[in-house]
């Protein structure tokens, strides 16, 4: 499942990533992103999925605290 997508991310040269945001929550300093990937790793499509960012928005700005599906 995930793992071997890693690996084979890390073995391959060249991985392009394509992400559509479907959704944007924001409650006072949290937020959530919800988003659909599409990535091309070596030239070979992978099945689209989806992942939810979890945000938090700090001194500096907003920052990813956790990614997840």
């Amino acid at each position: 499942g995930e793992e071997q997508r890693l690996r084979q991310a890390f073995e391959v040269g060249e991985q392009d990533v394509n992400i559509h945001i479907s959704a944007v929550e924001v409650t006072g300093d949290s937020g959530r992103v919800r988003l659909v990937r599409r990535d091309t790793i070596g030239g070979k499509a992978i099945k689209p999925f989806e992942q939810v960012l979890s945000l938090r928005r700090g001194p500096r700005g907003w920052a990813i605290e956790s990614i997840g599906r």
